[in-house]
């Protein structure tokens, strides 16, 4: 391995692309400091350091990557020869996966409800269900 970079992590606790880029980070044992974007300072810092609001985005070294999965991460990471070659995942994490929808619903709906109740997940629309609610009935 290269010179060990400066990395800080700014990550949801439960999202596939979050997991993905720890995965990476803890492959190469980067040393990484996370900022938890469940607390809105650091999700205030995120926004100010990259103009943006998506996640996960790292700042490694002076560069801000912004919206990436474990495999960008893994890419950036290889290119700038701050690893020398693509180890292979050992565990078990999809470094190229997203939250899913379960995962998007936990973010929005913490205690969910039993169906047909107010709170009915069928209804919570996400990434991957932006088509819209279907009539019922």
């Amino acid at each position: 391995m290269s010179l060990k970079p400066k990395v800080t992590a700014y990550l949801k606790e439960n999202c596939g692309w979050s997991k993905g880029v720890r995965s990476v980070l803890d492959k190469y044992s980067l040393m990484y400091e996370e900022k938890s974007l469940s607390l809105a300072d650091n999700y205030q810092e995120m926004i100010q350091l990259s103009n943006q609001t998506q996640q996960p985005t790292l700042q490694i070294n002076d560069v801000i990557l912004a919206d990436v999965s474990g495999s960008d991460v893994e890419k950036f990471l290889l290119t700038n020869k701050y690893i020398v070659e693509v180890l292979p995942q050992t565990d078990g994490v999809d470094i190229g996966i997203s939250c899913t929808d379960e995962e998007e619903i936990a973010k929005v709906m913490p205690n969910t409800p039993k169906s047909g109740q107010i709170g009915d997940i069928s209804k919570v629309m996400t990434s991957g269900t932006m088509g819209g609610f279907t009539s019922r009935g």
